[in-house]
């Protein structure tokens, strides 16, 4: 098994479009093309890639896995006021991108709390700030 640490991808790279007129450059329909684009120009081999979790502000559609058996990949709310932004669906936009991978989506502080856990295993008891 191989780890990469990859260069960070700012938020602001991946959700927004600065060509869009006006103030609102929030653009999600393109969040999947531009991971797509850092991941291949650090030459992550995306179809080998098993398990994707995303980490993200907001509300994670726990009712929506519980329902269908499945990974929480729906994402009910994210802190941004754009008109353009009314739920996202991770699994759905980034299976195109991650052809062999689950995909699933966490809220940002369990993910923060699963990086602790990963990387200092011997650390039982914490909080994550």
């Amino acid at each position: 098994r191989e780890e990469v640490v990859l260069e960070p991808l700012p938020s602001k790279s991946l959700w927004q479009d600065e060509r869009l007129p006006g103030a609102d450059k929030f653009d999600p329909s393109r969040a999947a093309e531009r991971v797509r684009a850092h991941l291949e120009a650090a030459g992550v081999p995306l179809a080998e890639v098993k398990r994707v979790v995303f980490s993200v502000p907001g509300t994670v559609d726990i009712e929506e896995a519980m329902a269908h058996l499945s990974e929480p990949v729906q994402v009910r709310n994210m802190p941004s006021f754009s008109p353009r932004f009314r739920g996202f669906n991770f699994k759905k936009e980034f299976a195109p991108v991650f052809p062999a991978a689950k995909v699933s989506a966490v809220p940002d502080n369990m993910a923060a709390a699963l990086g602790v856990a990963c990387t200092a295993p011997h650390v039982q008891n914490a909080l994550v700030l």
